[in-house]
């Protein structure tokens, strides 16, 4: 079992979320092809990541904005600031430079519907015991071209993970 399934597993997420870096601290080799997962994402998304190469000095950063009540509140003001759209508007509105900065908010309304709509900016679409990569509660987030890019789920239709999204057959 990898890390990232062992924190998704219920039994130790238990209701809770988890925050990543959004700058990776390690990248991936071809060695990391024969790994957990046999491969099955290497190819399309992992040989891509490059592990940063700059200096943080992380003393001199005030990182309260990470504790959970600080972080939940940043996390959902700048998912509500974020405009919202459709999936064809938000696909051509991160292709303009002039959107380079913003941020741009999706709504998935299920399992097949936020494959597709994570396949159309290239983000990784697993679920380990129905926790898509890298969520936090449901949302998923990228850069697309220097657009910020926020896939939510419609709280009406999903009120939580669901354990029976599993990962999907690659094509």
């Amino acid at each position: 079992m990898t890390w990232d399934d062992w924190l998704r597993n219920p039994l130790r997420r238990k209701g809770r979320q988890c925050i990543r870096p959004e700058v990776g601290r390690t990248g991936m080799s071809f060695h990391g092809q024969e790994g957990a997962s046999s491969g099955q994402f290497f190819l399309k998304y992992l040989m891509y990541i490059e592990a940063n190469t700059g200096y943080t000095d992380f003393g001199k950063i005030d990182l309260d904005y990470l504790l959970p009540e600080n972080f939940e509140k940043k996390m959902k003001r700048e998912v509500e600031s974020a405009i919202e759209m459709d999936i064809d508007d938000a696909v051509q509105f991160v292709h303009f430079h002039e959107n380079k900065g913003k941020s741009i908010r999706i709504m998935y309304e299920g399992r097949l519907d936020y494959i597709n709509k994570a396949d159309a900016f290239e983000i990784m679409h697993d679920f380990k015991s129905g926790v898509p990569r890298t969520a936090y509660d449901g949302i998923v987030t990228c850069f697309y071209n220097g657009v910020r890019v926020y896939l939510v789920p419609d709280r009406t239709r999903l009120s939580a993970y669901d354990p029976t999204w599993i990962v999907p057959p690659e094509a």
